[in-house]
């Protein structure tokens, strides 16, 4: 058994257990579609009506190659559009874990590590990345970011081994990394253009060996320059899709961000400080940024996590990499541009946004659990409460606590399997008009239309077979409702907090 354990493929063989594991828990345990997830299945379900077509479904369909592999998935597995989309998430989330395993393993290596060490490392790494709180907890949305994860670590991968090797065949797979993962992020193009820059930071190397290891890793970069080029100049730049998005930033990025920073400053001296302390308004929206940017890092990425990764940059615990380091650090630098231009921009960073910086991050956890491991015989304290606190950590993102949300998954079914395929349903709810199977791709229409409670006055709910309305506790949604409708109150669900769907039956 101990032999066992200590072998790589085990390592793996019994993380790839433990992903789907995961996977599958988060996605089954209870937890309703978020609200993406419709617009893609939707998407996926109308590929069979042409691609133009099923991008024109939803907003997130215009970005169609999630929606195309979920349609593949389903037609080839048999499975329900949702269920292949849950599938899909678990393939990414186990490349996810495989491409994180092997760029730690190939760090250990680097670093001259013995075969003794290198196994409980893997173990590490698994640890890590499988019981990462705010990743955990995105398992469950139907995203594609989950994609774009996948491929972007993966990326590291092809480029960590490209700065050691130096070969067009680890370039070639850096270049399709980042080309996949750009077709689920429009991100992954920015990582392909600014992400070989930071080899110029490498002041080892003289300017020719710099000079042929960017034009080398870029070779197949500056063939697709190249055509896109040729496409522009022959086709409309609508061609380009979203590519456009990338030249208008550059074009226009500063301008714009300089001109919401420059207005919120006026609100700022406007509406909240002082006149005293009006000529320190761009210091205080700075630093508040900054602060804001930070905190949300830290949040994302984990308490413990954070600990860890700063403690292996105290220790330089990968001290003996070399230009590896840039690689990295490359990728960690452009993601902080990227989140921290768009926090400044739009004010407010989702935490999917970060989780990209976090999982580059989390690479140099392990090497710090490792070092723990290392001291075992002098302390056991450091391993013990890391190992404490990233189970205590790992709970929010694989449990979801909170009241149960079930009420609208249970109305919607009811809908779907007691009332008949033509009935007129009204709903309030965008899931509920989901899971009720009665709107098909008019419900991105019908969800901005009857959110606003207003469609129901003067009687107008006379013209609906069923009415299913969500009602919150302690809100006053109740009141707003015709008085007329409690003599047709026909079933209630709800969950322990008492917020609820009510069902009205209005034509018998």
């Amino acid at each position: 058994m101990r032999l066992l354990l200590q072998s790589k493929s085990t390592v793996f063989i019994v993380a790839t257990i433990l992903s789907f594991a995961i996977s599958y828990w988060c996605s089954f345990s209870g937890t309703l579609l978020n609200s993406d997830a419709i617009c893609y299945i939707h998407s996926a379900k109308s590929m069979s009506n042409g691609i133009h077509y099923a991008m024109g479904v939803c907003d997130q369909a215009k970005w169609p190659f999630f929606a195309m592999i979920i349609a593949g998935t389903a037609k080839i597995s048999g499975l329900s559009f949702v269920n292949s989309a849950y599938l899909v998430n678990a393939i990414f989330a186990w490349l996810v874990l495989f491409s994180f395993m092997s760029i730690v393993a190939f760090l250990g290596k680097r670093q001259s590590l013995s075969s003794k060490l290198i196994i409980p490392l893997l173990w590490f790494s698994a640890l890590i990345i499988l019981f990462t709180n705010e990743y955990s907890s995105t398992k469950y949305y139907i995203i594609r970011d989950h994609g774009y994860w996948a491929f972007y670590l993966l990326s590291i991968f092809f480029m960590l081994k490209f700065y050691y090797h130096q070969k067009y065949l680890d370039a070639a797979g850096w270049f399709l990394c980042l080309v996949v993962a750009t077709l689920f992020r429009i991100e992954g193009a920015i990582f392909l253009a600014l992400a070989p820059l930071f080899i110029w930071f490498s002041f080892k190397d003289s300017f020719k060996n710099k000079l042929y290891i960017f034009l080398k890793l870029n070779t197949f970069t500056i063939i697709l320059l190249m055509s896109l080029i040729i496409i522009s100049l022959f086709f409309s730049p609508k061609a380009l899709g979203r590519i456009n998005e990338i030249y208008f930033q550059i074009m226009h990025g500063v301008d714009i961000l300089s001109s919401n920073f420059n207005r919120r400053v006026v609100v700022l001296q406007q509406n909240v400080l002082s006149v005293f302390s009006a000529g320190e308004a761009y210091t205080f929206l700075s630093l508040a940024l900054v602060s804001w940017f930070v905190f949300k890092v830290i949040v994302n990425l984990s308490v413990i996590y954070t600990i860890l990764t700063v403690y292996a940059w105290y220790k330089n615990l990968l001290s003996n990499i070399g230009r590896l380091s840039l690689a990295l650090f490359s990728y960690v630098w452009v993601n902080i541009i990227i989140t921290a231009i768009f926090l400044s921009e739009h004010m407010f960073l989702s935490k999917r946004y970060l989780i990209a910086l976090s999982l580059t991050l989390m690479i140099w956890c392990p090497f710090a659990l490792l070092d723990f491991y290392s001291m075992w015989n002098k302390k056991k304290w450091p391993l013990i409460i890391s190992m404490l606190l990233i189970f205590v950590s790992s709970l929010g993102g694989i449990f979801q606590f909170g009241y149960s949300k079930q009420y609208i998954y249970q109305s919607g079914v009811w809908l779907k399997q007691n009332t008949p395929d033509d009935a007129n349903v009204y709903s309030n709810d965008y899931l509920v008009m989901f899971y009720s199977e009665r709107f098909g791709d008019d419900i991105f229409i019908k969800a901005k239309e009857y959110s606003n409670l207003n469609q129901l006055k003067n009687s107008a709910w006379g013209n609906y077979d069923y009415l299913a309305i969500k009602v919150k506790k302690n809100s006053n949604l109740s009141k707003k409702l015709p008085r007329q409708l409690d003599q047709f109150f026909y079933k209630d669900f709800s969950n322990k907090r008492g917020d609820s769907v009510k069902i009205y039956k209005i034509k018998k």
